[in-house]
């Protein structure tokens, strides 16, 4: 069996998750597993400045690629699974891996073949998987499985955590937890088991029952919310000019001085809402998760842009 491992991790903390969920493939001598470690061209920046930072908004919203450095994948490999581990950015696909899977190679490699995603974010991963649903669809790909590890701390905790180590790369206890790293094996061995077994197609129940997947209630509307709000700040920057443009620098500093805001205000009303107009919508409320949680893809069923 041979399994292909496409990632990108801008402080490494993705690398770790990646190696420790795959683990139980690595040392199994009838799997062949090749890793290749997308680049972009000219590389982001860690610790990214604040212009940098909020300079990427647009582009990673809007899912606009930037230039790619060439992979090292062969043009004759085929693969029995295909995992993807990637970072959200801006309630989307990190830029480097929404760049690769647009690229031509991805559309000979992922064409009815299995995938596995694995998520490493901060908290809020909805949206950016739902894009990655489309994506792969697009491709003619068939989504297996969903791993997702996020920040646990409080929401407005994790937000001032995550910016202190993007900003000044001071890490601290921010990011996912040792604990979930640690435990991430237990993963790999139901991929790995699914694999040989030649039952991919059930694979993601077993990794549900593995608690792969764990949706937080109120973040469903706020990302919800958020999506409608960052389409129009993406599109009211954009059309100012591309990444780096000065033309576009007042219009990025009223976004982040909006977005800093919101997250203060918004994030702690929006949960009031939520729990207070709950008990009115319990079976939408219980939909969405049905369906967030797993792999099937509905257009427009949870965001529109």
């Amino acid at each position: 069996m041979r399994v292909l491992v496409v990632y990108y991790s801008q402080t490494g903390q993705l690398t770790e998750i990646v190696n420790s969920v795959l683990s139980p493939l690595v040392s199994d001598l009838h799997i062949q597993l090749d890793f290749e470690e997308v680049r972009p061209s000219k590389p982001y920046p860690f610790p990214w400045n604040a212009k940098q930072f909020f300079d990427a908004f647009p582009e990673s919203f809007m899912e606009i690629k930037c230039e790619m450095a060439p992979t090292t994948i062969s043009d004759k490999a085929s693969y029995d699974l295909i995992i993807i581990a990637y970072q959200t950015w801006y309630l989307s696909i990190s830029i480097p891996i929404s760049s690769f899977l647009q690229s031509e190679r991805a559309k000979e490699m992922f064409k009815n073949t299995p995938v596995v995603t694995v998520v490493g974010c901060r908290n809020m991963w909805l949206s950016g998987q739902e894009k990655m649903k489309r994506r792969l669809r697009a491709l003619g790909a068939n989504l297996v499985g969903n791993i997702v590890f996020y920040d646990k701390a409080y929401n407005l905790v994790s937000v001032y955590t995550i910016l202190r180590w993007m900003l000044y790369g001071k890490k601290g206890n921010s990011g996912v937890s040792k604990k979930d790293i640690g435990e991430a094996p237990k993963f790999g061995e139901a991929i790995k088991n699914s694999l040989l077994s030649g039952n991919l197609e059930n694979l993601h129940s077993s990794l549900l029952n593995l608690d792969a997947v764990h949706i937080i209630p109120n973040l469903t509307t706020l990302e919800k919310t958020a999506n409608k709000l960052f389409a129009f700040w993406a599109k009211f920057v954009l059309v100012k000019g591309g990444p780096g443009d000065p033309n576009r620098r007042a219009r990025l500093n009223f976004f982040a001085l909006y977005l800093l805001n919101g997250i203060v205000l918004l994030s702690p009303l929006t949960t009031i809402i939520f729990y207070v107009t709950s008990v009115f919508r319990l079976a939408a409320i219980k939909a969405d998760i049905s369906y967030l949680e797993n792999v099937e893809y509905e257009e427009n069923r949870f965001i529109s842009n």
